[in-house]
């Protein structure tokens, strides 16, 4: 796949639980498999840091239509994450 953020952000609207680039290696293909067989979600590692920093600056900037006053969890990402918030 593709690591411009506008592949990215449409594969996750599109309801993906996982994203690989072209070039990952077939362990990371297989940790991204168990993941999703777990019912996780996996994003591999440039695409998460580029998804959790596009999270945070949107958060920072008020632009972001689910901004909580909750404390943060991992719990609360994976549900922004599935939509449970939408």
């Amino acid at each position: 796949m593709h690591a411009t953020e506008e592949y990215v952000w449409q594969a996750l609207r599109a309801g993906a639980c996982g994203y690989l680039l072209k070039d990952s290696g077939l362990s990371e293909l297989e940790l991204a498999i168990n993941a999703v067989m777990k019912g996780e979600m996996y994003l591999t590692p440039t695409v998460n840091k580029k998804v959790v920093m596009d999270y945070m600056e949107r958060l920072d900037t008020d632009q972001h239509p689910h901004r909580t006053t909750y404390p943060p969890s991992k719990g609360n990402f994976t549900a922004h994450c599935r939509g449970k918030y939408r």
